[in-house]
């Protein structure tokens, strides 16, 4: 296990991964420089970008929030 020092930061990281929007997500970068004359496809991709980082990766970061948070700090502290 790493030690205590090198997670007090992750329930906030992963908290502020959690709660942005999808659009905003760094998972959302490469959907914006995508060409622009392929745009019907494109918005396709990232609309199902978009749509699977609102439906799973988020809320994934939710709960893994709150694993850091309330299960995996809490057994560090002993």
């Amino acid at each position: 296990m790493p030690p205590r020092f090198c997670w007090c930061r992750r329930p906030k990281q992963a908290n502020d991964l959690a709660t942005q929007k999808p659009e905003d997500s760094p998972f959302a970068i490469p959907t914006t420089n995508l060409r622009r004359n392929f745009q019907q496809p494109i918005q396709r991709l990232r609309d199902g970008v978009l749509g699977a980082l609102r439906d799973s990766v988020l809320p994934a970061y939710v709960k893994f929030t709150t694993f850091l948070s309330d299960e995996y700090a809490a057994a560090r502290a002993h």
